[in-house]
């Protein structure tokens, strides 16, 4: 009797091995996904998909900035330049929103210096200048100005919509691309130049 109650508990092996595989099934089934968007979303892959959308309006066609010289940053790579075009002084509510396009730029993480963040304003008074030179703005281009680059901004914003600002995408090659409200979603803004700028390095055969 003990005999045939030992060997009643014991495991045919065959049913053990069984077990684990289904158990590895189910883990591959909910791991799988996760694992692959992670891969896709990292440099290992090229992939991208066939159709993309962008967060911000394209502007179609591109509005040229006249005599423009190709920008690069310090290591030859292809600089981009995400402008804030603002009709009054930019304060309060305009100076959070430079917080957040630079939280935006360290969030591109090696591609963080291809993009630089410009101001066309009023000028700044020293309190406000101050502020912005914190928040990594390296340039402040005046709205009454007649330099090339703000003449080819306004054309590239829409003055229909009264708007504290609207926030302008120029292309290495001095071209205005994308054109984003005042209250434009940060995620969607950083995917669309994200995009774009592994797409420029890309076809440059830069990684």
């Amino acid at each position: 009797m003990k005999q045939t109650t030992e060997n009643s508990q014991r495991i045919d092996p065959q049913q053990q091995r069984r077990s684990r595989f289904t158990l590895l099934g189910v883990l591959l089934v909910f791991v799988a996904p996760i694992l692959l968007a992670v891969y896709l979303q990292s440099d290992l892959t090229d992939y991208s998909p066939a159709v993309t959308t962008n967060s911000g309006l394209l502007l179609d066609p591109p509005i040229p900035v006249n005599a423009w010289e190709p920008r690069q940053n310090a290591l030859g790579r292809p600089l981009w330049t995400l402008l804030v075009y603002s009709p009054e002084a930019c304060v309060d509510a305009c100076i959070e929103h430079f917080s957040w396009l630079q939280q935006l730029q360290l969030a591109l993480g090696r591609h963080a210096d291809q993009l630089t963040l410009e101001l066309i304003g009023v000028a700044p008074d020293a309190e406000q200048a101050a502020q912005l030179a914190e928040l990594g703005v390296t340039e402040v281009h005046l709205l009454d100005a007649t330099e090339p680059l703000t003449l080819a901004a306004e054309l590239a914003v829409d003055e229909q919509q009264q708007q504290p600002w609207q926030t302008l995408l120029l292309d290495p090659n001095g071209y205005f691309v994308l054109r984003y409200d005042h209250n434009a979603d940060i995620t969607g803004m950083r995917k669309d130049i994200d995009r774009l700028i592994r797409q420029s390095n890309k076809a440059q055969g830069l990684n």
